[in-house]
Parts: structure tokens; sequence; C-alpha cells
């Protein structure tokens, strides 16, 4: 074959660039065509078949017979000659015959053969009676030869090379063979190798036969068929159960086409635009037909829309001015092949480069809310494709907003806006605008804005209370709007004094719901007025309602009255006899003078910030009735008056009140207004100061201040004071109020001195200081007394041959006079070994050193302190003579047996520490948990008297040896489970001088000697342990208890 220039040069079209297409030439007359992929086609002509790949011839046969071709996957090129013969290119595959043996008929030939993409084979082969034979394959050329024969049904029919093959999504073969009978056209279909149905077209929608069919997938497991003829385009939905067609409408203006040929393809779209295809033929004219088919919104529409191709369109195809368009074939939505029954300029191919332009025009749309708008949205093709614009309005902002209706044209659409609901404010909307040429990734989308113009504002909202009452400067009066009820209530209001009035107050609003009216602060009119009012609702956008709702407000006379004094008002009074002030309100009311005025009373009280009425000063009203102004009181003036040298700020608040009609007043605002009043005082400097001298009774002078000046009280009098030695030396200073007292620190001293003090009088009062007259006074101090404190003192203590003797402190308290000379002196007791003593501390000690002579005995001491000039203080004190303990005492007892009825021995050992003989002891024996027996004691084995006592017995004078012993004995009696616990005390003239010093249980006899009773009990207690201990065979030892 040989490539020819361009189609925009062959034809005529404006640019090379408006469409991908190319004009060849096969040799002979283009018979059938073949697509296998874009750029790879077979076309069989009236002298060979030639395969091309990517424009390129790749394989010819020089056959004239040829009526199907197919191209395996692996590139191996086949054909089918009229015999039904099977030849492949470079013997790709086996030779071979595809129909099977007939022995009643003899094969004419065949008609035509077709593969679906997936390779499955049908073949329509014509037999010698006139009748058929229907052929497939699920491998087609690829397989297996002969083919199997399908049922084609009873009657006779008659084989036509119109034959559609197409695949569902399922991916189940189907084809539509049109054959002929008797007196009608009809349609065999099959998927697989099954009959589906024999259809029957009716002669009412057309008579002629098919020249072309076609078929494409929907979304259903049927096929959608198309077929022409020269009665047009028909189209038709397979179902088993019936399929009717129906016409499809063609472009304005060519409703007498011949369509000879139709190719649609979907499965490559997208939901904005799905269906690619090409039909031709020729009009009445005989001129030649290209349409295009307008992408649909799902498969299952598409191939109900075209248009012409406007790069056909007017113009003649190349060669021939009477060129037919034979067949045209197209693969997927990207390539196309039609050929022309002629020679030369034979074979057009197209390929789809390019994508949509879309065209949305200006933005935002603009639509009224009670009207429509229309837009129209166009797309252009640099293929010239058949371009489906669509419209998406229900997954974008304001989806609910607006309806859209649509009227689609091929590249355009016409858009109608109709609002859906009132809009309280402008709104905005986004319409999403595709264009498809039915190749999804060729589709593009423009987002257009749409806007909803608010023009209908709120209705008449209605106002509460629609009337109200007031009184000039009284209390304001809330009125409250209530929107109509509808889609689009008032969001605030707009308050305003219905026109024609004069002197309304405007109404407090924020523009919401409320506003408030304010009256006026005065009416100078008895009868009242009125003022109206109207509110007028508006809505989020700002549209206010037509119409508005009215209400009034009544308003009485005559408003607050007037402040009475000025701020700051102020008077000053002289104080003295006779002198006064009227304080008289300088304002009353602002409609003073107005006819049926009330009258305005003025109500005075005593201002909270103030002190009261100063004392010296009287209030009168103006009947002269004095009055205290605790409570308030009502008078057209007060008159203030004061004696002579009061002072003092009266406070006072005032207000005017007027009554109002109905009952109850109206106040003025307080006014604050003061009096002062202020003495005549004599100059300061003419005044005396006065000094006294007053001695208190805790060793201080206190000077009294006094002055010869009038009205000590109104002034602010001081002295500046000084205490100084007479010769002049300063001791302390202090400035003192006039009259007040004054306490200096006078020196501290234990004899009376003389010091000085002079003062300073003077004004400290507002301004500068005035002075005034000077005073020197001669004052002495009063001397500290003497007294004396505790006494610090160690005890007198008696040791064997030192005698007694202590170290003695005497302490001054702090308040007494601490330069004092101290003496001791004996009043009674032992004598001192020390004939006087002297000083704040002393040491004393007897000349007796004998303890029983010292123990128990007191020395009493008189203690003398002199300041000098009969200042003095005594104080004696008795002091007790006590020992240390010199007498250990020591208990030893023997366990109680059975044979000795209970009975115990007890030995008190007594121990004598010191190295002096000491006579004229007693001691006390504790007795506790035992019975002592009377009679028993005994003193070195000397029987004593002892005398019983509460809880043991007392043996007295006793006397021990220097660190000599003498030990007591008794018997005791022992009760059953009873422990016994025993105790002594030695005591020295009621002085006690033992302590209990434990001594080793002794290892023989009870250690006593003498007879008696108390013996024989030992010795009995002896003899029966001996006999015990003889009995038991073991040593005997006594068991003691102290």
């Amino acid at each position: 074959m040989r490539p020819l220039v361009i189609i925009s040069l062959c034809l005529g079209v404006a640019t090379a660039a408006r469409a991908d297409w190319d004009v060849n030439e096969v040799p002979g007359i283009a018979r059938s065509v073949d697509v296998f992929a874009p750029g790879s086609y077979s076309v069989s002509t009236s002298t060979q078949t030639e395969l091309f790949e990517n424009g390129i011839q790749s394989a010819v046969f020089l056959h004239s017979d040829v009526f199907g071709t197919f191209l395996s996957p692996m590139g191996c090129f086949a054909v089918v000659v009229r015999p039904g013969d099977v030849i492949s290119h470079q013997n790709c595959r086996a030779a071979g015959n595809i129909i099977p043996p007939d022995p009643v008929n003899t094969v004419v030939g065949i008609r035509r053969v077709k593969h679906t993409p997936s390779g499955t084979g049908y073949a329509s082969v014509a037999l010698s009676d006139g009748g058929l034979s229907l052929l497939t394959a699920s491998a087609g050329l690829a397989g297996p030869t002969p083919w199997t024969l399908l049922s084609a049904g009873a009657g006779l029919l008659s084989s036509t090379d119109v034959l559609g093959v197409v695949e569902t999504s399922d991916g189940a073969p189907h084809a539509l063979f049109s054959v002929t009978g008797v007196t009608r056209t009809e349609f065999l279909w099959y998927t697989r190798d099954r009959r589906q149905a024999q259809m029957v077209v009716p002669s009412n929608l057309t008579s002629e036969a098919p020249l072309t069919v076609d078929l494409f997938a929907g979304s259903g497991p049927h096929p959608i068929a198309l077929f022409g003829n020269s009665d047009g385009l028909f189209r038709g939905q397979l179902d088993p159960a019936g399929t009717t067609f129906s016409a499809v409408m063609l472009p304005d203006g060519m409703s007498d086409v011949s369509i000879t040929s139709v190719d649609v393809n979907t499965g490559n779209g997208s939901v904005h635009g799905e269906g690619f295809g090409l039909a031709v033929g020729v009009d009445s004219s005989g001129e030649p037909v290209v349409l295009g088919a307008v992408p649909a919104s799902s498969a299952d529409n598409a191939g109900t829309q075209w248009r012409v191709h406007p790069v056909f369109e007017g113009s003649a195809l190349p060669g021939a001015a009477q060129a037919t368009p034979l067949e045209v074939s197209c693969i997927g939505s990207s390539f196309c092949l039609f050929i022309l029954d002629q020679p030369s300029f034979n074979v057009v191919t197209y390929v789809n480069a390019n994508a949509p332009v879309l065209d949305v025009g200006p933005s935002p749309i603009v639509v009224n809310e009670t009207g429509t708008a229309t837009a129209r949205f166009s797309a252009t093709d640099a293929d010239s494709d058949a371009v489906r614009v669509s419209v998406d309005a229900s997954s974008t902002p304001g989806a609910d907003l607006v309806g859209v209706n649509i009227v689609e044209h091929p590249d355009q659409l016409d858009v109608t806006l109709v609002p859906q609901r009132p809009v309280c404010k402008d709104e905005e909307g986004l319409l999403r605008v595709y264009a498809s040429d039915g190749l999804a990734s060729h589709d593009v989308q423009a987002t257009v804005a749409y806007r909803v113009v608010n023009t209908e504002g709120p209705e008449r909202p209605t106002v509460l209370p629609s009337r109200e009452s007031t009184t000039a400067s009284g209390a304001s009066r809330v009125f409250t709007a209530q929107p109509a009820s509808e889609a689009c209530p008032a969001v605030r209001y707009v308050w305003s004094p219905v026109s024609g009035q004069s002197g309304a107050p405007l109404l407090s609003t924020d523009g919401g719901a409320q506003a408030t009216f304010t009256p006026p602060e005065v009416l100078c009119q008895a009868s009242g007025t009125s003022y109206a009012y109207e509110v007028r609702g508006v809505d989020e956008g700002g549209l206010t309602s037509s119409a508005a709702a009215i209400f009034t407000v009544d308003v009485a006379p005559w408003g607050r009255p007037l402040v009475p004094f000025a701020s700051g008002w102020e008077r000053t009074l002289t104080s003295g006899p006779g002198s006064s002030v009227d304080v008289v309100p300088d304002a009353l009311h602002t409609c003073e003078g107005t006819p049926e005025l009330p009258t305005v009373d003025t109500e005075w009280r005593l201002s909270a910030s103030g002190s009261g009425i100063p004392d010296g000063v009287t209030v009168r009203t103006a009947d002269g009735t004095a009055v205290t102004l605790h409570s308030p009181v009502s008078s057209e003036r007060l008159r203030v008056e004061a004696v002579e040298c009061a002072h003092g700020t009266l406070a006072l608040t005032a207000r005017n009140r007027i009554p109002v009609t109905g009952g109850g007043t109206q106040d003025s605002a307080d006014a604050e207004l003061r009096v002062r009043v202020e003495p005549s005082l004599e100059d300061v400097a003419t005044g005396s100061l006065e000094l006294g001298v007053v001695p208190s009774g805790e060793g201080d002078v206190d000077i009294a201040l006094d002055t010869s000046l009038n009205c000590v009280d109104a002034r602010t009098l001081k002295a500046r004071m000084f205490l100084e030695t007479l010769g002049g030396e300063a001791l302390d200073s202090a400035v003192v109020p006039v009259p007040g007292t004054w306490r200096p620190a006078l020196p501290r001293s234990c004899t009376v001195e003389s010091y000085r003090v002079r003062g300073e009088l003077f004004d400290d009062s507002e301004g500068p200081v005035r002075e005034g007259g000077r005073a020197q006074a001669e004052i002495s101090n009063q001397p500290l007394p003497a007294r004396l404190g505790a006494l610090e003192a160690g005890g007198l203590v008696a040791r064997c041959g030192e005698g007694a003797s202590a170290t003695l402190t005497q302490t001054i308290p702090a308040d007494a006079c601490g330069d004092v000379a101290i003496s001791w002196s004996q009043v009674a007791g032992p004598a001192l070994s020390e004939v006087s003593l002297a000083g704040p501390s002393v040491t004393v000690s007897t000349q007796e050193t004998g303890l029983e002579a010292l123990v128990g005995q007191s020395i009493t001491l008189r203690v003398l302190a002199d300041a000098g000039g009969s200042n003095t203080a005594t104080t004696d004190y008795v002091l007790p003579i006590t020992s240390e303990r010199f007498v250990d005492v020591r208990h030893a007892m023997e366990s109680p047996t059975a044979s000795e009825k209970g009975l115990v021995g007890v030995v008190v050992e007594l121990r004598n520490t010191s190295t002096c003989e000491v006579g004229g002891l007693h001691y006390l024996e504790n007795v506790d948990g035992l019975e002592w027996v009377p009679g028993s004691v005994k003193l070195d084995g000397v029987a004593v008297e002892a005398r019983a006592v509460d809880g043991g017995f007392r043996v007295e004078d006793i006397r021990l040896p220097a660190q000599g012993t003498q030990t007591l004995t008794y018997v005791g009696r022992s009760p059953l489970l009873s422990t016994p616990r025993l105790g002594g005390e030695m005591t020295l003239n009621g002085v006690p001088v033992s302590g209990d010093a434990a001594v080793p249980p002794r290892t023989s006899g009870c250690g006593c000697s003498g007879g008696g009773s108390g013996a024989a009990v030992f010795g009995l207690a002896a003899l029966a342990r001996v006999l015990r201990r003889r009995k038991e065979g073991g040593a005997y030892s006594p068991k003691l208890m102290r």
C-alpha cells in the first residue's frame, strides 16, 4: 500500500492539527477490514489481502477471495478464503478447512468470518441449495479445524456477509448473523455455540435488508445490537425473551441516509462518557456520510446519539466523487478505519489522540431565588471526536440549593438552574462539568460556581407589647419583636420612630429582637404626649421586610427635678453669738413656670460621708424647728447656727422631689454640700504655755501642758518639750499635743536629783507653723527603793568533825536600787565562827562540830540593804541544819518451815559510817507482810523496848560507835503465801540520817547472842534444819531474805 498525504490536504480541511486522520490505498477494490489493535489491521480487496502493523505492511496474500482474517497474540496472521481453507503467513499454523463435510449440499463458499477480541470465531457459509451453515470455534483460526456447526433452526434461510461479534463483561462471546428468509430478513443470535434467539425485524420498522450489524457490551449479560440499511440506523437491547429494535435519530437534516457500516465499542470510557465509534454511509444524493457516536451516560445508552463528523462534513471523500464507504472497524476508543469502494485512496485511518477542551463560560452563574438561570457548556476536540458534556451537582457544595435541568447535545450541554428552596442570604454552590470523548483517560472537568441571590425579605414581624405607658424620666419600657413563621425569618431588626413626628426619643437597641424606650428627662406639658414607632425584620442577607409592625408609648409629665445644688457647693460660718447661715436650693425643676406644675419639695439629710452635726452647731428648718437630721427632713431651706468656739464641717445631702400622677414621687440626683464652721481664734503668738508637775506612783514624773489661748479644740496646738540637766545636757525630747501630758524619761537613781523641763508652744494647723509662748520648770526624780530579792543558798549540812557550813548570796530585784551596802548578822541558833559578815555573798560555819548538837537545829540570819538616806530594807532568813546520811541499814530473814509454825527470824544490821560516835538516835522498822512478835526485839542480843507504831515498831535512844555496827533482831510470823517486805529508817533529832545498804547473808547461825524466848525459837529452827539436812543427806545452808 502506498501511503498518501494526511486527510487535511486530501479533503481540504482547515489544518492538519484538527485531527489525526490518514488516507492510504491498497490495490484493488476493498471488500472488508479487520482491526486487531491500534495501528494493526488487515484489508481484503478484489486482488489481495494485506496486514499492516503500526501503519506498515507486514504481510500480503495475493488472493482475491479472502472473507476473514485473524492475527494471533503470537503474531501468526491467517486468512480464510471462499472454500473455507485456512492460509497462514509463513505457515505459522497448520493448513485446514473450517467447513465441516456436508454429505447433502455443496458448499458455495464463505460469506464472512469474524473473531471476538479473545479469539472466538464465527463464520457464515452459503450452500448450493440456497441454504446456509453457521460455524463457530472457541479458539478461532488459532484452533483446530473444522469448526463446529451451529444450529440454525427450521426453515429455509440464506446466508449474508452481515455479521457482528462481541464479548460481554462476563467474557461470553456473542454473534449476530443477518440471514434472509423467503420474504423477510431475520437475525440469529448466539452466545458461544448456543442459539439465544431468532429475531424478525418488523416490516413497519424497516423492510430493507441489513447492510451492517454491530454488537457492543452493555451493563448486563446480553449485548446491544446496531444494524444499518438504506432506511437508516436501528438499535435494540438483545434479550432472549424478545428484542425490540427502534430507529436511531440521526442528526437534523439526515432523515434519508443509508448506513453501510457501523462499529461502536464500550468499556473504555467512564461514567462521564461511554461509547466510541463511527457509522458510514451515503445520503439520498449519493454523498458519503461519516457519523461519530456521541458518548453516552452509560454503556446501556451508547449508540443512541450521533453527529456528522466535521472533518468530512460538506466535503467529498478522496478519489471518486461518489465513493461509498463500505465498512468501518474500530478497536477500543482510540483507533478506527474505514474503506471506500474505489481502487485508490481507499483506506482512511484515525487515531484518537487528543482530549476535549471544555468551555464553561462566565462564572458564577447568577440566579434569583424565585427565578431560573440558564447556561451552556460546550467542548471542542482537536480530533473532531463527538464529545459528551455532562454535569454533576449532587456531590458538590450547595447540592440541595438548586435543581439542574439539562438538555444534552453533541459537544454541548444546556443547563437550567432552578432554586429548590428560599435562601436567607446569597448562597453559592458548585457544579462539576465533565467532557468525554469516550476514552476515560481523555476525561476533563471544570468547576463552575453559581450564586442564588436573596431577593425576598422576611415577612412583617409582630411586636409585644403594642402599647405601653411611662413617665418622663421614669422607667424604661422594653419591646420584643417576634419573627413570622417562615423559612427565612428575621435575624435582626430595624427599630425607628414613625416618620412625621417631632421629638420622639430614639430607641436603644443592638439590632436584636428587643428595643428599649427611655422616656425624656422632662416633659413640660400637663397633658403628656405619645410616640409611635415601627420595627422591620432583616434576614441573613440584609433584606428588610416591606411591611412594618407599629407600636406606641404614652409619656406622662413632668420628669425628675433638677439637682438642688451644684457640685462642690460650700459655705463658711464663723461661730459666735448670733452667727448663722441660710442654705437655700439653687434650682428646683426645669418646668418651673409651667402651669399646673406640682410643688417641688427639698429633702435634707446628713451625708453618709460626714461625721454628723458638729458640737455647738444647731440646724433649723424654715419654720425654726431644730432638727437632728438623723432621718430625712423636707423644708424649702435650712438655717445653720454655731455658738462661740464651735468648729467642724456639716456635710449634708439634699434632693428635690416632685409627686407623680397616680402616686409616688420622682427624685432628683443627690447633691452633696458642706457648711464649714470656724471660730474666731486668738493669735497663737499671744498665748502662753502652762506647765504643771505631777509625780506618779511609779517613780516617774508627769508634765501637764495647757495654754491661755481660746478654742483650743479648734486648733492643732502642740509643744516641743525638752528634758535637761541643770547644767543644760539634753536627756529627752518630744512633741506633745496641748492640752496634754508628757512623761519624760528621767534617769534611774538611788538618790534624789533635780532636772529642768522646758517647752515651746506652736500651732500646727493648716498652713505655716505659728509659734506661741514658752515655759520651763524644775523637777526632781523619785529615787529607786532599796529592796531585797530571793536568797540563793546551799543547805547548812553538818559533817562529823567539821560542823555545819554554807555559802549564801543575796539578790537585788531589777526595779530596786542596785547600789546598796549589804550586811549580815546572826539572830538565833548555834554560834557561828564569823562575828560579822558583809557583801552580797558570804560563807557561814558553826563553831560546834558535833553531830548530836547540830543536826536538827537552825540558824536565823538578818540581812540589811542600805542605799543611804534612810533608804533601807531588812529580811530575816531561817536556815535549818541537816546532815549527810551516815547510817547503813541492812535486813536479813530466814525462810519459815512447817515445824516452826510460820515463825521467822529477822536480823537488822545498823552501821555508823562516820568517824564520830553518835547517840540519841531513833530507829523505825517498817514491817509489811509479816507480823512482828512483841518482846522479841533485841539490840546486840539485849532486849530493848520497842514501841509499836502503825506498820511496825520504834526503838529510841540508840548510840552507834564511830564506824561501828549494832545488830537488831526480832521474830515475826509470816502468813501463808505472803512475801514480806521490810525496811527501816534512822533519825537524829528528827532528821533522817540512814540509807538502806544490803549485806550478803551470813553463813552461820542467826548471828545473835544471849538467851530468851527469841533465842529458843532460833535454836529450835536451827535444830530442825540440822535434822532435815541429815535425813536428806545434804549440807545445811540457811536461806536469808532481805
